[in-house]
């Protein structure tokens, strides 16, 4: 025998358990994110976000790469970085 509710009682369940699970991967998401992010506080700034700790030559490259600085530039920084 059948219920009576037809293709609305499984429509709306399914709507149910989709709702239920963005939601558990929002959750989630947001407890990692914000676990992972390191928050400090200065006197002069209201909020920063600490980076994780790079190697000086490494953000020298990122720098070089997104265009801030010319390749005589990055020359230049990196020999002194290197001695």
């Amino acid at each position: 025998m059948s219920s009576g509710l037809g293709w609305s009682g499984f429509f709306r369940e399914a709507f149910f358990w989709i709702i239920l699970l963005l939601l558990i991967i929002f959750l989630v998401r947001k407890i990692f994110i914000k676990s992972s992010q390191k928050i400090e506080k200065t006197p002069n700034q209201s909020t920063t976000m600490v980076e994780s700790v790079l190697d000086p030559i490494e953000i020298l490259r990122e720098r070089f790469a997104r265009g801030e600085i010319t390749k005589r530039e990055f020359e230049e920084k990196r020999k002194i970085l290197e001695k």
